[in-house]
């Protein structure tokens, strides 16, 4: 079983249980898989579907955790980036595009 098939198991078996805690605030499992649900069906919104692959670079946060989680529920492939290391990522938006129609004169992203 994955960590997040436990951590939804969790959601309905021991929903008032303390998951997680962002600061102070402890945050029961139900409230953290509603926010991994909601975080997940608004990347589906944006049209991220499985197998994409999602970068990223953060200080691990609450916010970042429920990302993290969602992400891998839809299926997506997550790469975490160190944010303590520079990295030039090539940028994938608009490099095809040609500038008169808005494409970048960047071909990297600084993080």
């Amino acid at each position: 079983m994955s960590v997040i098939d436990k951590i939804l198991e969790h959601g309905v078996n021991q929903a008032d249980k303390v998951a997680v805690y962002d600061g102070d605030l402890g945050i029961s499992y139900l409230e953290f898989v509603d926010q991994i649900k909601a975080v997940a069906l608004n990347l589906r919104y944006e049209t991220i579907r499985s197998g994409d692959v999602l970068l990223l670079a953060s200080s691990n946060s609450y916010s970042f955790i429920c990302l993290y989680f969602a992400a891998h529920t839809t299926e997506m492939q997550v790469a975490n980036l160190s944010s303590n290391h520079p990295l030039l990522i090539p940028r994938l938006d608009t490099n095809d595009l040609p500038k008169s129609q808005g494409g970048s004169t960047n071909k990297w992203y600084i993080n």
